[in-house]
């Protein structure tokens, strides 16, 4: 295949990072053509080390992406809409890819679908889940309704659990995903 038939993405400089979501997502590359391009030669994406680095077939970072991709595929070949929680900070549909320069040849018939600069669905449930954390941390925060007595809270982790009881069932507050996004959030302050 010669290079006039590959598709080009438009607004990217060479060291622009490309997620694997941002390949599905908004150009429509299907999840198949992503796990073919993994397995012929590897991905790029953060180690439990919190490495960037470029796993190759077999490798931890090779196998969460692929991991991740079929879930995907899973998820929406099913009727049954999981609660799953999307959060772009730890889902490696969001952090594993390619710099632009070092991007998979895909073809547009990789393209099966149009893309869609905005879906609805993932993207929009992981900012959602942000909000509602954020939001039950303002009330919180401002000792409103059942948080009149928030000073009780001696730690973190009784700050979760009560947050997780209060708002059960609501996306993106369970015990784990708060715990992760406190994480998270802690780290980014410690940096300069």
């Amino acid at each position: 295949m010669d290079g006039s038939e590959m598709m080009v993405l438009d607004g990217y400089e060479a060291d622009d990072f490309v997620g694997l979501a941002e390949l599905y997502l908004q150009h429509g590359i299907e999840i198949g053509a992503l796990a073919t391009a993994i397995e012929a030669g590897g991905v790029w994406g953060w180690d439990r080390y919190g490495r960037f680095v470029h796993g190759s077939m077999g490798t931890q970072v090779a196998q969460a992406a692929l991991d991740r991709l079929a879930r995907q595929y899973e998820r929406e070949a099913s009727t049954y809409d999981d609660d799953e929680d999307l959060d772009p900070t730890s889902d490696p549909l969001y952090f594993h890819g390619w710099l632009y320069k070092d991007l998979p040849r895909f073809s547009p018939q990789d393209r099966q679908r149009p893309a869609a600069p905005i879906r609805q669905g993932d993207l929009t449930r992981a900012s959602n889940g942000l909000l509602t954390q954020i939001g039950a941390l303002v009330e919180v925060v401002l000792g409103q309704g059942v948080w009149r007595d928030a000073a009780r809270f001696s730690n973190q982790s009784k700050l979760i659990e009560a947050l997780s009881d209060h708002y059960e069932g609501m996306q993106s507050m369970s015990k784990r995903t708060l715990e992760s996004s406190f994480a998270k959030a802690r780290k980014a302050l410690d940096k300069p």
